[in-house]
């Protein structure tokens, strides 16, 4: 039973990590190159710019929504995690 847990958890994160993978390899990718052939942008460009805000993008909008709705989250929330994602 000890053996059984740790081996579930890690087929667990495994699975999650393939999910992640064909998903975002199936629709963020393809939708990515769609706007980079409509702005005209090259590979590292838009490696740099669009793949970094769209993946920053659901923690950006979580948090203005916290801070719409009067959530103790506050504007140096928002403004911190999205910096240290940058980096």
């Amino acid at each position: 039973m000890v053996v059984l847990v740790p081996l579930a958890a890690t087929l667990g994160i495994c699975y999650i990590f393939y999910a992640l993978h064909m998903i975002t390899d199936g629709f963020f990718v393809p939708a990515c190159a769609i706007c980079c052939d409509w702005l005209h942008l090259p590979d590292d460009v838009a490696g740099a710019t669009l793949l970094g805000a769209g993946l920053n993008a659901p923690e950006l909008f979580g948090h203005a929504v916290g801070l719409a709705a009067g959530s103790p989250v506050g504007l140096g929330a928002i403004t911190g995690s999205f910096n240290f994602n940058v980096l």
